[in-house]
């Protein structure tokens, strides 16, 4: 009778370890990205020949605005944009002569991540952008990724309270932001339960 519920116990653990869902990793100190099999999977069935932008494809000053964080580079953010607590991922990158940003959700129903395209653009190689920044020429992409954190935009709720400005969600979750460096164009979007819908201080 014991080995029959250690044996249960055994296939229960072994189980649930197989249905946890790999997240992506963060190598900080190297600026690098482990992206785990999940997520190679399901970019795999969204477009085979999607490739992820490298930390050098950005110009300089973009890089400069990433320190040790675990938590973004200008390619990638992790965030918890559908509040089950797995780490979801928005990425910048290229399949051929298109350029996407893409945020995977993780769906715990099936153990895996799906595939939610924010936009498509014209690509260029980052080597051949050029960009003036106070008379001084770098070239890369200028257009990166951050995160506006649930707590943050609690804290934005609570400012409009006192300064009666509509700041209101039924369920507060982070928010992939879309910057270019040194513009006033940041768009900030968020998952709904079913897309990704762009963020104007108030989630619906």
């Amino acid at each position: 009778m014991k080995l029959l519920i250690f044996l249960f116990l055994l296939l229960s653990w072994e189980a649930s370890v197989e249905a946890k869902i790999i997240e992506p990793m963060i190598d900080s100190s190297h600026k690098r990205v482990i992206l785990g099999q999940d997520a190679t999977r399901a970019l795999s069935l969204w477009k085979a020949d999607f490739s992820l932008y490298k930390f050098n494809d950005f110009m300089k000053p973009v890089q400069d605005l990433y320190g040790d964080s675990k938590d973004e580079l200008p390619m990638i953010v992790k965030g918890n944009f559908n509040s089950d607590d797995i780490n979801d991922v928005a990425l910048i990158g290229r399949s051929e002569a298109k350029e996407f940003i893409v945020v995977l959700i993780s769906d715990l129903k099936t153990h895996s991540y799906n595939v939610y395209q924010i936009s498509e653009s014209e690509a260029s190689e980052p080597n051949t952008i050029k960009n003036n920044v106070e008379d001084k020429i770098f070239y890369g992409l200028n257009t990166y990724l951050s995160l506006l954190r649930a707590s943050e935009i609690l804290s934005m709720t609570r400012e409009s309270r006192v300064s009666k400005k509509k700041i209101t969600s039924p369920q507060i979750t982070d928010v992939v932001q879309v910057e270019v460096y040194l513009s006033s164009v940041t768009q900030g979007y968020y998952f709904d339960g079913s897309k990704m819908i762009p963020f104007f201080g108030e989630l619906k």
